[in-house]
């Protein structure tokens, strides 16, 4: 028997089903078009809360305009059950779910997984655009239609200005892509979503999810506490440091918005491929993120500020790749163009935060992971735990060019003091055990003179061995 949705809608086969709804296929009659229609759990029907949810992800996916995001058609209540069932048309965006691809695969060429986070960056620079955070972005909500990545489920998403539908406290999206502001207990707004698509590319460069734990828990804690372990060195540098900043724990570390992060793909895409051919490529203006006009003029110019730096950037890398790892030009074959290339631009990045206190390695590969070299610089104290970083210069969140040096004050422990040898011992510099006494105060080599004898210099036969030699190097 068919089963018709609010006089309208022939239900077919389920798509796919959540927590609190289902998605299944369907037949707009009316319109005499294949559509997937969104259908609360009938457990959930009385819930207040989620027909709100099911409504703002109507209203808002509704407003979004971009090949990269399912476009929502309509929204209604079928009067014919009690209460009366919510449901949303969208486009049925025919392919598997990036989910179900990793099950298949575990992971993703790096060529692949640009294209995937450029493309996901770009619908995510709409939304963002236009004040929608998804919050729940996942390989799951991702759906593959041939080459095109089209992002899905804006269930619990947020209206940036709008008031959240969750209990304070609540943790509401998927923990293995929460962000640490949202496991702290704070709102979730773009650089979450920024923080999600980093994880999204580290799985399909591993296999793995960097911060599962054995419980839910344990997950959403190590989040907020810990930092994801560096991607394998066959991944190309720039990807590694792009995906790095995209899972900071400080969201002031991460991308400033989506659409930096897909100029900032464009430019690895072009470079990597350069770099792979050999060959000089043409650099055009990538496409604009945004469709029909959405987002604000100071979001144009942020956009097209980006754009500008990373084409220099780009550019700067293509140089890289004529020259050969010795440093040595390499010879360009016949035929090549004789026009010479604009010199690199060089990248700026943040110092990272949250460095004092740490162990130095622990601190070192950190700043290594930006790209920046840590240097060791060692400060006597007592007043801090031995090997741990007291201070940092230039200071953390300070933007300073890739390759950098870092200092990184590391605490070293005060000598303890040599015993002072009892007097009637030869306590001046002809005495090892009184070396110190004698001769230790003054310069190395002993220019001082001791109590009970001639000026630093003279041979001792104790244990000390020179006069004055305890006095060295502290």
């Amino acid at each position: 028997m068919m089963e018709l949705l609010d006089g309208r809608y022939e239900l077919g086969a389920p798509l796919g089903s959540g927590g609190t709804g289902s998605v299944r296929r369907a037949r707009d009659q009316v319109l005499g078009r294949e559509v997937a229609v969104k259908l609360l759990h009938p457990g959930a029907l009385d819930d207040a809360v989620h027909r709100a949810r099911l409504r703002d992800e109507a209203r808002l996916a509704g407003a979004l305009h971009h090949p990269g995001i399912a476009q929502v058609f309509d929204y209604g209540e079928d009067p014919a059950t009690s209460p009366p069932t919510p449901y949303v048309v969208m486009q049925l965006v025919e392919g598997p779910s990036l989910a179900t691809v990793l099950r298949e695969e575990r992971t993703l060429p790096v060529a692949r997984v640009l294209d995937l986070v450029g493309q996901v960056a770009a619908a995510l620079a709409v939304a963002h655009g236009a004040g929608t955070v998804h919050r729940d972005l996942k390989p799951g909500n991702v759906v593959l239609a041939g080459d095109r990545a089209v992002l899905v489920d804006f269930g619990i998403a947020r209206s940036t200005g709008g008031e959240p539908l969750t209990a304070t406290g609540e943790l509401v999206g998927t923990v293995d892509y929460l962000s640490p502001e949202q496991v702290a207990g704070g709102s979730a707004g773009p650089a979450s979503d920024l923080y999600a698509l980093g994880l999204l590319a580290y799985e399909c460069l591993t296999g793995h999810k960097p911060f599962r734990r054995e419980s839910p828990v344990a997950t959403a804690l190590a989040h907020l506490h810990d930092d994801a372990p560096p991607l394998p060195d066959e991944v190309p540098e720039g990807l590694r440091h792009l995906v790095a900043r995209l899972v900071s724990r400080d969201p002031a570390d991460r991308p400033a918005s989506a659409a930096d992060v897909a100029v900032a793909v464009g430019a690895l895409t072009a470079a990597t491929s350069a770099h792979e051919s050999g060959a000089t490529v043409l650099l055009t203006r990538p496409a604009d993120p945004r469709v029909d006009g959405a987002g604000s003029a100071r979001s144009r110019r942020r956009v097209l500020v980006a754009l500008a730096a990373a084409l220099v950037l780009a550019a700067g890398l293509l140089v890289a790749t004529v020259v050969g790892r010795d440093g040595t030009p390499t010879v360009p074959a016949a035929g090549a163009s004789d026009r010479a290339t604009a010199p690199a631009a060089v990248e700026r990045v943040r110092v990272p935060a949250g460095l004092v206190g740490t162990a130095y390695d622990e601190a070192a590969r950190r700043v290594r992971e930006r790209g920046l070299r840590p240097r060791r610089v060692e400060r006597t104290t007592a007043d801090a735990v031995a090997g741990t970083v007291v201070a940092v210069e230039p200071a953390a969140r300070r933007r300073v060019d890739v390759g950098s040096v870092v200092r990184l004050v590391v605490a070293v422990t005060p000598p303890t003091p040599a015993p002072v040898a009892p007097s009637g011992g030869g306590a001046g510099g002809s005495s090892g055990d009184g070396g110190k006494a004698g001769g230790g105060a003054g310069r190395p080599g002993g220019g001082a003179k001791g109590k009970g004898g001639p000026p630093g210099g003279s041979k001792g036969r104790g244990k000390g061995g020179r006069g004055g030699g305890q006095g060295r190097g502290r």
